[in-house]
C-alpha cells in the first residue's frame, strides 16, 4: 500500500495493494498498521455505497463540527472525477480544489480529513463509491456547498442533480465552521 499527500494538507491518495489474475482483481482496502504509522485514523463506525449512472453527480458534501467526519473514499466499479475542496479556516489551501481519477480498476482511495467537502461526477453508468466514517452519520450536521462553486469545468454538460444537492449555497456564502490545525 502506498499513501502520498495530495495538494491539500491532511488529504492522502492511497494506491492498495492489488493482486491480478485471471480471475480477476482482489484488493486489500485497509490495513490497520499502516495507518497507524502514518497516523491515519483506523477506527471508521460507518460505512456506505452509492450506485450511480453516467453523468450523477453527487456533493459537496460533508458534516460540521462536532461530528465532522475523516472519511476513507473508493470507486469499486466504473469511474469517477472526484473532487476535494478545503474548507477550513485559516488553512494554506482553503477554497482550493485538487481532482483525482478514481475507478474499480485503478485501486486508488482518498483519505479525507475533517473540514474537506467531497463530490464526484459518475463518468460511467453502474459506478458503485464505497465510503468509511470515522463519525456517525448525522442528518442535523450533513452540510454541503454547491457544484457549481469553483468554476470546475465539467467533461459533461447535462449532470444530474439531486434538489437537496442544488440548494447548497455557494462557497462565497458559506461559513465554515472548520479551523485548520497543524
Amino acid at each position: 500500500m502506498i499513501i502520498k499527500p495530495t495538494s491539500i494538507p491532511g488529504c492522502y491518495v492511497i494506491t492498495p495493494k492489488m493482486y491480478v489474475d485471471d480471475r480477476g482483481i482482489f484488493v486489500k482496502l485497509y490495513e490497520r498498521e499502516l495507518f497507524e504509522s502514518n497516523s491515519l485514523a483506523t477506527i471508521y463506525v460507518d460505512e456506505f455505497f452509492s450506485h450511480s449512472k453516467k453523468g450523477v453527480f453527487r456533493g459537496f458534501h460533508f458534516q460540521t463540527p462536532p461530528l465532522d467526519q475523516i472519511k476513507l473514499i473508493s470507486c469499486v466499479q466504473g469511474e469517477v472525477m472526484d473532487v476535494i475542496v478545503d474548507l477550513r479556516m485559516e488553512s494554506p489551501t482553503y477554497g482550493c480544489i485538487e481532482i483525482f481519477e478514481l475507478s474499480g480498476d485503478g485501486g486508488k482511495m482518498l483519505y479525507l480529513t475533517e473540514g474537506i467537502a467531497h463530490g464526484f461526477l459518475a463518468m460511467t453508468d453502474k459506478t458503485i463509491m464505497h465510503y468509511k466514517a470515522t463519525k456517525e452519520y448525522s442528518p442535523r450536521h450533513d452540510s454541503g456547498v454547491r457544484w457549481d462553486s469553483f468554476g470546475i469545468k465539467w467533461p459533461i454538460v447535462d449532470l444530474v442533480i439531486s434538489e437537496r444537492d442544488l440548494k447548497f449555497p455557494n462557497i462565497n456564502e458559506f461559513i465554515s465552521p472548520f479551523k485548520y490545525s497543524k
